[in-house]
């Protein structure tokens, strides 16, 4: 997967609310680009952090890193 998404997509694509994706591009878990005074997505990012959820939607990024 190639491209990118808003902020807005990448939250309802992970069923996560938009600030805790925010938080997620500022911890470098999640790899955007902020334009203007937004942020953009990338598709195989959010892809990737998807994969790592578990049936609630949650990561244990304890034992990811």
């Amino acid at each position: 997967m190639t491209g990118f998404m808003s902020a807005k997509e990448a939250a309802e694509t992970l069923g996560y609310h938009k600030y805790h994706v925010y938080r997620l591009l500022r911890q470098g878990r999640l790899d955007g680009q902020r334009i203007g005074g937004g942020w953009v997505v990338s598709v195989s990012s959010v892809a990737h952090i998807k994969g790592l959820q578990d049936g609630e939607g949650r990561v244990n990024w304890r034992e990811r890193e």
